[in-house]
């Protein structure tokens, strides 16, 4: 992608599209925008510094991202509808994330949500 800037380095140019949470990590957050993070090629793919080769990197980007969806979800629960529109997923994509979750009568717990879109982990 020309014109793009790496969150890493800085650097302006060409960037690539980098899933912090892998699909095979995470096969529901695919398609999910805040899961996705501009890299310019070599911190994107080029070793021993690409976050594919690096394994500080890869996690400082993880728990950025998850920093990120804690902040979006601060409270206990939350509807349906609500992580739909804060996502900005469509009816599958948050059927997929929703799942595998507990729906209490207040909602879908955050701290299962965020573990949920983390890849079953947290950071």
């Amino acid at each position: 992608m020309p014109g793009g800037e790496c969150c890493n380095c800085g650097r302006c140019g060409y960037v690539e599209l980098h899933h912090v949470i892998l699909r095979s990590q995470a096969p529901h957050m695919k398609k999910i925008n805040i899961n996705l993070v501009q890299l310019c090629q070599e911190c994107h793919r080029s070793a021993p510094n690409g976050v594919h080769h690096n394994k500080k990197l890869d996690l400082k980007l993880k728990q950025q991202l998850q920093t990120r969806l804690q902040t979006m979800f601060s409270n206990e629960f939350y509807s349906k509808e609500e992580i739909q529109t804060s996502l900005e997923c469509n009816g599958e994509e948050i059927d997929l994330i929703l799942k595998k979750l507990t729906l209490y009568s207040l909602g879908y717990n955050t701290e299962q949500l965020c573990r949920r879109l983390m890849g079953g982990r947290l950071f």
